[in-house]
């Protein structure tokens, strides 16, 4: 699926103008664009991935004023909020794909080489297996 069919599987996904949120996890600034795109007027959007620096990403005035786009960024969280996390996983687990998002798994001795993999994009999202 290329990006204007993503956007409009989103869209289309989201009626009747669009979700009214788009969340950025991902850490890959290059989407940013896509998920304005796929914002109703008025949607907001919200960065919480992209915490390295250098994470930039071009974006086109015009849009962001034409549909009244909210713009914001998040970052920190109590460590309760892991809890929740891993809590919303385990019990949705059965609903929900998530093994799907894990493109590699590493044993203890490999952690090296997970992160290595990680930090060079090599590797979207990495399980560490003990």
């Amino acid at each position: 699926m290329n990006e204007d069919e993503l956007v409009t599987a989103v869209r289309d996904a989201s009626p009747p103008d669009g979700p009214d949120v788009v969340l950025e996890v991902c850490g890959v600034a290059s989407v940013v664009p896509s998920g304005v795109r796929m914002l109703r007027i008025g949607g907001r959007y919200v960065l919480a991935g992209l915490i390295n620096p250098g994470s930039c990403f071009a974006l086109d005035g015009h849009d962001l004023i034409r549909k009244w786009i909210t713009l914001k960024g998040i970052h920190n969280y109590h460590p309760r909020h892991l809890v929740q996390a891993l809590d919303f996983v385990m019990a949705n687990r059965g609903r929900f794909p998530f093994a799907e998002i894990v493109d590699s798994r590493f044993g203890l001795d490999q952690l090296g080489e997970a992160f290595e993999k990680a930090a060079n994009h090599r590797v979207l999202r990495a399980a560490v297996v003990p």
